[in-house]
C-alpha cells in the first residue's frame, strides 16, 4: 500500500525557544515541518512550496500575523492558518477569524491541545474533496464552525445537492437541521428555484390536505379562490419536510403518494406532477417510531435514501467560541449596543456547558445576555446559574478556581506589555481603577510598572 506524503507544516514565531517546542511536538513522519524565525522568511517560503499548515504569531516587528496572512493568501490562497499568542483579545480572534484564520490558542499553549489542532485539521484536509466551488462555500457559509465533527458533515451537502437526492436528517432539537437544509438548496441546480418550509408537527390531518397539497375554489367553505399547496410551489426547488416524525400517522399514507411525484389539489379530479427534491428532519429515530407503530415503514424507506446526521453541540465544542462571537455581534447590532468581548471565564462556562438545546439554546443565552449588558466584557454572572457554573466540572488549563483563572489571566497581560496598566486595562476591558484594585488583591505589584 501507498503511503500518504506528509503534511507540510509551517511554523513562523520570532522567539525561537516557541519554534523548538512547536518543532519538539510535531515533528513526526506524518508531518514535515519547517521553521521561520522572520515573516519576510516564511512568505519567500511560501513563494517556492506548497504547505498545508501555517502556525503563525500575532505580535510580531515589523510585518504582524494580520499582514502575514494576507500576504500569504495571496501566494497560497488553499493553506490553512492559525494563529498563537501571548495574550488573546476578543478583538485579535474577531479579526484573525474575518480574515480567514482557522484556530486561535493562547501561549503558553498546552503542547496536546497544539498536537490535537494540528492533527484534526490535517485529518480534514485529507478527507476533503479537493477545490470546492464557490457556490458551495457560499451555502455552507452560513453554518459556522470548523470543528472536525462539523467537517465531517459538510462535503455530503455538497453531493445530496448535485444529485437532488431526497435526504433525511437526523439531529437533536435545536442543533441546525433548517440551516443544513437551506444549504443543500442553495449548494446546487435548484439554488434559482424555491425553497419552502414545511412544519410537520404544525399539521392536523384536514389541515395537512389543503396547506401540503392546496385546493380547488369551492373545495370547502371558505374556499373563495384555487390555491396552490406546499409542494406545488415549491416545483424546480427544495421541499423541507421540518419534524417530519410529528406527522400525524393519519396523514402519512397521503404524503407518501406525494413523494412519488404526482399530487392531486382538494376538490379536484385530476392529478398533476411537479419535479421538488425532499428534504426531512426530524429529532426522533424513525427506525425506532417505525417498530412501535408510530411512522409508516413504506413512508420511511422512501425518505430514507440518503442519511445525514448532525451532530449536537456538546460533541463541537471547539466551535462555542465562534458560534459565541457571532450571536453577541449579532444582538449587538440589534440591540445598537457595542460589541463586548466574552470574559475568559465566561467563555470557559460557554464551552464546558453541554447544550440540551444545542446552537438555539446558546443564541438564546447571548441574546439574552446583550439584553441586559451595559459595558466591559460579557462575565460570568450574567449567564445562567447553571452555565455559569460549568466551568468548574471543565478542563481548565492551570488554576480551578475563578480567582486563580483572572490572576493568570492578569499576569499574562501585565508580563507581555512590561507592566504597562493603561494597556493592560485597554486590553481586559476594564477601567484603570478596577486593574488597580485587582493587581493589588492577586499580588501583581511586583508586574505593574
Amino acid at each position: 500500500m501507498t503511503r500518504n506524503p506528509p503534511a507540510k507544516v509551517l511554523a513562523l514565531d520570532d522567539h525561537r525557544l516557541i519554534l523548538e517546542l512547536v518543532d519538539a511536538v510535531l515533528s513526526g513522519p506524518d508531518i514535515d515541518l519547517t521553521l521561520c524565525e522572520r515573516p519576510e522568511e516564511a512568505l519567500r517560503k511560501l513563494e517556492k512550496e506548497r504547505f498545508d499548515l501555517t502556525i503563525s504569531d500575532v505580535r510580531m516587528p515589523g510585518i504582524d500575523g494580520f499582514e502575514f496572512l494576507e500576504r500569504a493568501r495571496e501566494v497560497a490562497p488553499d493553506m490553512d492558518v492559525m494563529f498563537m499568542t501571548s495574550f488573546a483579545t476578543i478583538e485579535d480572534a474577531r479579526r484573525s477569524m474575518q480574515r480567514g484564520a482557522l484556530h486561535y490558542i493562547t501561549k503558553p499553549f498546552d503542547p496536546a491541545e497544539l498536537r490535537e489542532i494540528v492533527h484534526e485539521n490535517l485529518a480534514a484536509r485529507a478527507r476533503a474533496r479537493p477545490g470546492p466551488s464557490p457556490k458551495f462555500e457560499r451555502a455552507v457559509q452560513p453554518i459556522i464552525g470548523r470543528s472536525l465533527a462539523l467537517l465531517d458533515v459538510l462535503p455530503s451537502i455538497q453531493d445530496f445537492a448535485e444529485h437532488s437526492t431526497t435526504v433525511l436528517i437526523h439531529g437533536e432539537t435545536g442543533c441546525g437541521k433548517e440551516l443544513v437544509a437551506r444549504a443543500i438548496h442553495d449548494a446546487g441546480p435548484r439554488s434559482d428555484g424555491p425553497y419552502i418550509v414545511c412544519n410537520c408537527s404544525a399539521f392536523s390531518d384536514t389541515l395537512m390536505e389543503s396547506e401540503f397539497f392546496g385546493h380547488a375554489e369551492g373545495a370547502f367553505t371558505d374556499a373563495d379562490e384555487s390555491r396552490a399547496g406546499l409542494y406545488e410551489r415549491a416545483h424546480r426547488g427544495v421541499l423541507f419536510l421540518d419534524e417530519i416524525g410529528d406527522l400525524p400517522f393519519s396523514s402519512q399514507g397521503k404524503l407518501l403518494r406525494a413523494l412519488e411525484g404526482e399530487i392531486q389539489r382538494v376538490g379536484e379530479t385530476r392529478s398533476q406532477r411537479f419535479d421538488v427534491q425532499i428534504v426531512a428532519a426530524t429529532n426522533k429515530v424513525l427506525a425506532t417510531e417505525v417498530r412501535e407503530g408510530r411512522f409508516r415503514q413504506d413512508l420511511y424507506f422512501r425518505l430514507n435514501v440518503a442519511q445525514l446526521a448532525l451532530p449536537p453541540l456538546r460533541e463541537r465544542r471547539d466551535d462555542v467560541a465562534a458560534l459565541a462571537e457571532k450571536f453577541v455581534t449579532d444582538a449587538a447590532g440589534e440591540y445598537v449596543k457595542p460589541i463586548p468581548a466574552i470574559h475568559p471565564v465566561a467563555l470557559q462556562a460557554l464551552q464546558g456547558y453541554v447544550w440540551p438545546g444545542n446552537v438555539r439554546e446558546l443564541r438564546n443565552v447571548l441574546y439574552r445576555a446583550m439584553l441586559f449588558h451595559e459595558d466591559g466584557p460579557i462575565l460570568p454572572n450574567e449567564l445562567p446559574p447553571e452555565i455559569a457554573e460549568a466551568w468548574r466540572t471543565a478542563e481548565l488549563p492551570t488554576e480551578t478556581t475563578v480567582d486563580g483563572i483572572r490572576r493568570e489571566h492578569i499576569r499574562r497581560v501585565l508580563e507581555k506589555l512590561h507592566g504597562n496598566k493603561s494597556d493592560a486595562a485597554r486590553v481586559l476591558g476594564v477601567s484603570r481603577v478596577t486593574l488597580y484594585r485587582e493587581i493589588e488583591r492577586y499580588g501583581l505589584q511586583d508586574l505593574a510598572a
